[in-house]
């Protein structure tokens, strides 16, 4: 509990919690609080991207706590750092249904990358992403080129021999007619 507390008084991770943070990560996140847990959530910004990573890693254990700050999560996506982008969103994935939720709502984003990442993020998801699919049909509208045609990569069926992608989980969910 005073761990916590602590967290929660810091804008930047103390140096010492480095090798503690990855091991407790659940438990951590349910014993800060929303304040701790807003404190975590500045960390996403941290210039060093171990510690980010960290946050993101940390924040994705915890969905339930962390839902308000999903948004911020994502937009790691497009980190500076190639590691960071590939590992939030392999945690973002990881986290199911409330992941689906965070790509999804990073299709609305001002920033054409990050909606682009998101969408193809959300045809690797399969049989997740299907509450989301008008979102993703969605963005075959959107203002930017580059973004109308990676929803249409998403939203086509997957290249032979891969399973990923939402055409081929939908095709499947729908009862065929005789």
């Amino acid at each position: 509990e005073e761990r916590a507390r602590a967290v929660a008084r810091h804008r930047s991770p103390p140096a010492h919690l480095q090798a503690v943070v990855g091991a407790r990560a659940p438990g951590i996140c349910a014993s800060l609080g929303q304040p701790g847990v807003r404190s975590l959530a500045a960390w996403l910004d941290c210039v060093d991207p171990d510690l980010s990573l960290e946050a993101v890693r940390l924040l994705t254990s915890a969905s339930d706590a962390s839902a308000p700050h999903f948004d911020a999560m994502v937009a790691r996506l497009v980190d500076r750092n190639d590691h960071v982008a590939h590992e939030a969103e392999e945690a973002i994935a990881a986290m199911g249904a409330p992941g689906a939720v965070c790509f999804a709502r990073g299709l609305g984003s001002p920033n054409v990358e990050l909606r682009c990442l998101c969408a193809l993020a959300l045809a690797r998801m399969g049989e997740l992403a299907l509450p989301h699919l008008d979102a993703l049909v969605d963005r075959l509208q959107d203002s930017e080129l580059a973004m109308q045609e990676t929803a249409a990569r998403a939203l086509a069926p997957p290249p032979c021999g891969t399973e990923w992608g939402i055409a081929a989980v939908a095709a499947a969910s729908v009862p065929a007619t005789v």
